[in-house]
């Protein structure tokens, strides 16, 4: 592929993904994907599985945050 997906929301934004890391990243690969990247929202739980999974598959991987926050001000 000649981009990446950067913005995939996976099972660890709660009740907004039902994707699982290792089948994203499998498919991912079929497809031809060599960067892969993951933007999951106000939570990094799932970097770690997401990292070490992209370099068993040998694919590059971005970490992205989708973050809400609300001003006091």
């Amino acid at each position: 592929m000649s981009f990446p997906q950067i913005t995939t929301l996976t099972s660890y934004s709660l009740l907004q993904s039902t994707i699982q890391i290792p089948d994203y990243v499998k498919l991912a690969k079929e497809l031809g994907y060599q960067i892969l990247g993951l933007t999951d929202c106000n939570n990094l739980y799932g970097a770690l599985e997401f990292v070490e999974t992209c370099q068993k598959e040998q694919v590059k991987p971005i970490l992205g945050l989708y973050l809400h926050y609300q001003s006091l001000s």
